[in-house]
This record gives C-alpha cells, sequence and structure tokens, in this order.
C-alpha cells in the first residue's frame, strides 16, 4: 500500500467521522425533543389522572367517563412514544455495522490511542431491547 492510498483511505475515514459526528449530534437533539414530549405527556397524565380521582368524591358519572377517555389517550400518547424510542435504537445497530465495516476495511488504520474511533457497549442501558416503561415485560405474561 502507498503512501498516497493510506493518506486517501485517512481522509475517507475522517470525512466519514465527521459525518458520522454529525448524525450523532442529529439523533442527540432528536432524543432531547423526545424526552421533552415524554415528560409533557407524564405531566398530562398525572393531571387526567388527578381529575378522574376527583370525580369519585362527590360521585360524578359522566366526569369519571370523560375523565377515564383522557387518562386512556395519554396512556396510549406514552405507548407511541415508546415505540418511537424504540425505534430510535435502531440507528444505533446500524452505526456500529458501519464501524465495524471500517475497521475490517482498514485493519485498524486511523484508529486513535489503538482503540476504537467511537467508544460505549451498546448494552440495555443504551436503549437496547428488552426495556420498557413501568414493568411492561411483566405486563405481558400476566
Amino acid at each position: 500500500m502507498t503512501t498516497s492510498t493510506m493518506k486517501k483511505g485517512m481522509d475517507e475515514e475522517y470525512e466519514e467521522e465527521e459525518r458520522m459526528v454529525g448524525l450523532k449530534a442529529l439523533k442527540v437533539k432528536q432524543m432531547e425533543a423526545l424526552m421533552e414530549e415524554v415528560f409533557e405527556a407524564v405531566s398530562s397524565m398525572k393531571r387526567a389522572y388527578v381529575r378522574l380521582q376527583e370525580a369519585h368524591s362527590p360521585w360524578d358519572a359522566e366526569r369519571m367517563r370523560a375523565a377515564d377517555v383522557a387518562v386512556v389517550a395519554e396512556l396510549r400518547k406514552l405507548a407511541v412514544l415508546r415505540e418511537r424510542f424504540r425505534r430510535s435504537g435502531d440507528w444505533r445497530r446500524q452505526e456500529e455495522g458501519e464501524e465495524e465495516r471500517r475497521r475490517r476495511r482498514w485493519g485498524g488504520v486511523g484508529e486513535r490511542g489503538g482503540g476504537a474511533v467511537r467508544g460505549g457497549g451498546g448494552g440495555a442501558e443504551e436503549g437496547g431491547e428488552g426495556q420498557g416503561f413501568g414493568g411492561e415485560e411483566s405486563e405481558r405474561e400476566a
């Protein structure tokens, strides 16, 4: 492999790394927006649940029905947000696959400090499978 070929390969890898950094920044912004929506939905859920409790005393069947509909609507919003969060983990698996292909292609050329360009695992704490809101897995089994 000539020096110019190595330099070209390193330039391509640098450009790829810059692109990945841009994608990561975009994903961070998207996750921040998603978390903001989650907090808003939880707050709305709490308000709807308080209205449901208030409809019990004094007993008001019509207010209870309306509050129940509101609680169910908020739960559905949370379910949609949960699914968006789960789908957002797909980009991470795709990104890790691209990084692995790049490592195999260049045989470690361009890695910093002997380690990978991108650190981190990819386990459950980073949005892996099996995580849900409020013990969802046990609810499915019941």
